[in-house]
């Protein structure tokens, strides 16, 4: 490098390279990592949920509120967009 004004950007993909073929298992291992962590917090949020019917109204939101962090917008939009309604109405609702 000279004069230090190029740099080399290691080995990050872009939207560009992987759409020419050219793969690097460094971002992609990160992105791995980064679901594992996700699916643990998911299956976590599950796992607390009470399973006994709610009793009250925050209860019910609290429950609604966990099944919209839980629908992943960008894999289900009418599903997600439904629920986070549906909360606003709740929330509305208890006012």
């Amino acid at each position: 490098m000279e004069g230090g004004t190029s740099r080399d950007p290691g080995p990050v993909a872009t939207v560009g390279d992987l759409a020419d073929g050219q793969h690097t298992s460094a971002p992609i291992s990160g992105v791995e990592a980064r679901l594992r962590v996700l699916f643990k917090l998911r299956s976590n949020m599950l796992r607390n949920l009470s399973k006994k019917p709610a009793s009250t109204m925050g209860e019910i939101i609290e429950n609604v509120a966990v099944a919209e962090r839980l629908v992943v917008r960008e894999e289900n939009p009418q599903a997600h967009d439904l629920i986070a309604r549906v909360l606003r109405d709740l929330v509305a609702l208890q006012g």
